[in-house]
């Protein structure tokens, strides 16, 4: 191996640890691969000889990993990751992920069938599949691909028992094999005979069911009664979903075969009656089957209209659109086009017209709205549930329904009295947790406020009859409580999406992705009530008088600070919600505005500094006003004003505790600026301050709403001793002799009472000055949808191995980025290289190329937009084989309105600065690599990091469904490693961002660990 030491990587270093080895990069190992291939070494030989010989004695975790993601890891198809990836540069948010988007096998088994042939392919599954005799995931994926592939059924059979046999109570192996009946039935419903159809689908629906059977067993962790029982933290339906299609597959083909087959499967006749005309007496042998299709297909309708309407798979996440389409057509083609025969009583007549209105059951009715009925259409349906509630058929269920249908009528438009109402609920107080839940929340709507105990009832209620079917996902809110009194309080959340819309589908589909976005519109403001509480311990309460009333918060994120708040309430399955939770706002006092009013009456600091500089028109620098404390800021945008050096620098002394910086300062009567920040103050007296930089992440949404962007870093100042009498935020705005552009700047105040919007009166080339301030976050602000330009940083960070890689970021001048980007970098092994800023200031929203004068150089991506990311900013990535020399970095705008690409930026890289070693510490590894089994033993959920890697499409459904069905949270952490090797670079960095958000102490300590190693080895 030694000849080709210099194309791998061994890992890691210490000889305590299992070694580990892999190609330098991606590329390499790539080119490595199609020069195989040409000289006669295939893939699939390759894969084979891997298995053979480096598989047969027992495997290590580790490599058992490698080979299942090798093999069976489904990567998100090649158009849909560019696609998605162009719409995230520039701001827009892609589709969702849905099943056919994903890769229907690995990467490796695709390459082998499209550069060999599907046999192949299937070869090297089979060997998989019998060195690892009880894995169950290689003969699953055997199975699909002879079944979607190969399209033999057979074959495809017998390797999905066998996956089953290996794992018989795990739901989702048990799926496949339905699967294979399902293709196979499909696959021959155009030209078989109904007798062949009716015994494929047999085979289909026996093997749903089953599945459907383990599935329920399958139950959450909080709901596993013995140590025997596998558990799934996710709910599988595919059995039942994999019924209604079997059901579609088998209703179209025989209808097509003979019209008589729709009376039949409907039950408006019965088999034995049009046995003669179908022209096959065996097909009695199907009778039990055929009658059972109308009553299955409803009852598992009625499952998916519960479970689609109450819940959905996250957030910012809905269901595929399929699995709705499809159901809705199973029910229409076997129950809500044809009433069945013998409906003599009225009462059966009118539920056969609401299953036609798809408003028989409570979900059903929700959805209505959804469906835009009209008027007329509500009307109906009120009145045909005002006959049931009447009759004496009238059930527990059709009360609920005839409120319901009432409080939908009164949403569209038609009021009327609510005494009723009241009176029926009246009668059925007190409830207990053995009420459905739906009777609970119309209870909580009509009532609110209740007291503890009826809420405490309802949570009960719902987890008896949902929790273990909606384990994982995102309740949705269905009602909202408004203005007003009785029913006019009362909001159904499709009329808030109407509002909001406007009848615009850009808006729906971005609705869609962030639906907190709704709180922020005039009009749903003014029509929803605004309930006051109280967060304490991590909790949140509705207060009314001295009543407190626990609710839940959509936003956990919301309660890590205690204090009065105002949220708006909505209502899910579950119970109460506090929505868009806000600390309460404070006003501005009356001598604050009149401060405000007689600084606007004097001249601005802009103004003195601007007629200063036109004393000496035609001096150069060196005449200007003297700067006796050194350099200051300049930019040639400005034309060459330079930032005012009339400051007393000062060095802040900085501490780190859990992870974050604080910088101290300490000064007598005068004017000063921190080195660091640009931070300015004035006192008449000896201070003491201090301040953290803080990311404006969490405020960005806020921002939007109100038209605003960041112009400046924001910063949490505490005074610690002493008095300022100004204040100087520092911001990157470049006022490009442009004064005016002082009144699109603004300052963000944020204290324990909410945040507002100062208005700025004194704006200076770099600063914005506050008079007599009173402390908390604050940071400069620019009026959103103007062109403007920034002042900008070019940080450059470089790898310690070669090939050589950097990284270079384009960002305005924040320190606060500038500092996350630089801890996050040499988290990464990655170091700083050091350089000038651009000299000029640069248009925001404009593209940028970054060149090289090196032939061997690769820059990814081709351009980048200048835009302001407070999390995950986008950067250059440079690679260079082979680099000995010094080189030169060159920034120029790629916009097309200019002629010729303009130079904003150039710098040399020299040999020397990229080839220094750190060889102390394991340069070559992640930082989640190097700290593998702490964060193993020490995360205790990882399903929050699972649900974040999916929404980034970073792992497949089936592998998060696979680490979900682990025991333990070690097991699911190894999980989550091991499917995300697949992803790279890219993965590991997603999984560092999640643990930084979600276990800020955790890495804070594996961080401080990484530092004081370094500090040792220098």
């Amino acid at each position: 191996m030694e000849h080709f030491s210099h194309l791998i990587i061994t890992f890691p270093p210490d000889i305590n640890y299992e070694r580990n080895v892999r190609m330098a990069h991606p590329m390499i190992a790539q080119q490595c691969t199609e020069l195989m291939a040409e000289a006669g070494v295939t893939r699939s030989d390759t894969a084979r000889h891997f298995l053979n010989c480096l598989c047969r004695d027992e495997v290590s975790p580790c490599l058992l990993g490698f080979a299942k993601d090798m093999l069976t890891k489904r990567e998100m198809k090649k158009e849909e990751n560019q696609e998605n990836l162009m719409k995230r540069k520039e701001g827009h948010r892609g589709p969702k992920r849905r099943e056919e988007d994903q890769e229907k096998f690995s990467r490796l088994i695709l390459d082998i069938q499209k550069m060999e042939d599907s046999v192949q392919s299937a070869s090297v599954l089979k060997v998989a599949s019998k060195i690892f005799v009880q894995n169950p995931f290689f003969p699953q994926a055997l199975a699909r691909f002879y079944s979607l592939e190969l399209k033999n059924y057979n074959r495809a059979e017998m390797w999905a028992k066998r996956a089953k046999e290996r794992d018989p109570k795990n739901s989702f192996i048990a799926d496949t094999l339905g699967q294979v009946y399902k293709h196979h039935l499909n696959s021959k419903a155009s030209s078989a005979t109904p007798r062949e159809i009716l015994r494929l689908a047999t085979r289909a629906i026996e093997a749903f069911k089953d599945e459907e059977r383990l599935a329920e067993n399958q139950q959450g962790l909080d709901m596993q009664e013995d140590g025997m029982t596998k558990v799934s933290n996710i709910f599988n339906n595919r059995g039942l979903f994999g019924y209604l299609q079997v059901a579609n597959i088998v209703f179209e083909s025989l209808v097509n075969c003979n019209k008589d087959w729709r009376k039949v499967l409907t039950k408006n006749v019965s088999l034995g009656s049009v046995l003669k005309s179908l022209g096959d007496n065996k097909l009695w042998k199907f009778n039990a089957l055929i009658n059972s299709f109308r009553d299955e297909v409803e009852r598992k309708c009625a499952f998916f209209d519960t479970y689609l309407t109450y819940s959905k798979p996250g957030m910012k996440k809905d269901d595929p659109p399929y699995i709705w389409r499809d159901v809705s057509n199973c029910y229409q083609n076997y129950v809500g086009d044809s009433p069945p025969k013998h409906l003599k009583q009225n009462i059966d007549k009118l539920f056969q017209c609401l299953k036609e209105k798809r408003a028989v059951t409570f979900p059903g009715l929700l959805s209505c709205l959804d469906r835009k009925y009209t008027v007329s259409q509500f009307k109906e349906i009120t009145t045909w549930w005002g006959e049931i509630y009447l009759s004496k058929q009238c059930s527990d269920y059709a009360v609920l329904n005839y409120i319901l249908a009432k409080i939908m009528l009164h949403n569209i438009g038609e009021a009327f009295p609510d005494a009723l109402i009241r009176r029926i609920l009246i009668k059925k107080m007190p409830l207990n947790a053995t009420e459905p839940p739906e009777l609970h929340m119309l209870a909580a709507l009509m009532f609110w406020p209740k007291d503890k105990e009826s809420i405490q009832q309802m949570h009960c209620s719902y987890e008896h009859a949902y929790k273990k079917h909606f384990r994982s996902r995102y309740l949705r809110p269905l009602f909202f409580l408004g203005k007003g009194k009785g029913l006019s309080r009362i909001i159904h959340k499709s009329i808030l999406d109407d509002i909001f819309c406007e009848g615009n589908e850009d808006r729906k589909q971005d609705l869609n992705k962030n639906w907190s976005k709704i709180f922020k519109h005039l009009r749903i403001q003014e029509r929803l009530l605004k309930v006051h509480g109280v967060v304490r311990n991590y909790k949140v309460y509705a207060t009314f008088g001295d009543t407190e009333i626990e609710v839940d918060a959509d936003l956990r994120d919301s309660l890590w600070k205690s204090g009065q708040v105002s949220f708006y309430l909505g209502f899910t399955i579950r119970g109460p919600v506090a929505f868009d939770i806000q600390e309460k706002p404070s006003k501005p006092t009356e001598e604050d505005l009149l401060r405000q009013l007689k600084v606007e009456r004097h001249r601005t600091d802009w103004e003195r500094e601007r007629d200063d500089m036109r004393q000496w028109p035609q001096a150069g620098p060196e005449h200007r006003k003297p700067h006796p404390h050194g350099p200051s800021r300049s930019c040639t945008s400005c034309g060459g004003v330079m930032d005012s050096s009339d400051w007393t620098e000062v060095e802040p002394k900085v501490t780190r505790a859990n992870g974050v910086l604080t910088y101290s300062l300490q000064s007598k009567a005068g004017r000063f600026k921190c080195s660091v920040s640009g931070l300015r103050w004035v006192c008449q007296k000896n201070v003491s301050i201090k301040y953290q930089f803080t990311s404006w992440e969490k405020h960005m949404e806020r921002l939007e709403c109100m038209n605003y962007t960041p112009g400046g870093p924001l910063l949490d100042i505490t005074v610690i001793a002493g008095k300022l009498d100004e204040v100087h935020l520092p911001h990157w705005i470049c006022l490009d002799h442009n004064p005016t552009l002082s009144a699109k700047l603004a300052v963000l105040h944020l204290d324990t009472d909410g945040d507002f919007v100062e208005p700025v009166s004194e704006v200076t080339p770099f600063h914005v000055k506050i008079i007599q301030p009173a402390f908390s976050p604050r940071g400069v602000l620019m009026r959103a949808g103007f062109p403007v330009k920034v002042h900008c940083n070019v940080l450059i960070y470089k790898t310690n191995t070669a090939p050589l890689t950097l990284h270079v970021y384009l960002i305005p001048h924040d320190p606060a980025l500038q500092q996350a980007m630089e801890q996050k970098e040499i988290s990464y092994g990655y170091k700083v290289i050091r350089k000038p800023n651009p000299d000029e200031s640069l248009q925001m929203k404009d593209h940028f190329i970054l060149t090289t004068d090196t032939d061997t150089a690769e820059i990814c991506p081709d351009q980048l937009k200048l835009r302001y990311e407070s999390n995950t900013p986008n950067f250059f990535e440079v690679f260079i084989k082979n680099a000995h020399t010094d080189f030169r970095l060159t920034l120029e705008s790629a916009e097309q309105k200019k002629k010729e690409r303009h130079v904003v930026w150039t710098c040399t890289i020299r040999e020397d600065e990229y080839q220094k070693e750190n060889n102390g510490q394991r340069q070559d590894e992640h930082f989640v690599d190097r700290h593998r089994t702490a964060l193993i033993d020490r995360v205790t959920n990882p399903a929050p990091i699972l649900d974040r890697l999916k929404d980034r499409e970073l792992i497949s459904d089936e592998s998060c469904d696979a680490a979900r069905a682990k025991t333990t949270s070690q097991d699911q952490m190894r999980a989550i490693f091991k499917f995300l090797r697949s992803a790279g670079t890219k993965g590991k960095d997603a999984l560092y961002e999640i643990l930084k958000k979600k276990y800020k102490i955790l890495i804070s300590e594996l961080e401080d660990l990484d530092r004081r190693r370094s500090i040792n080895q220098e």
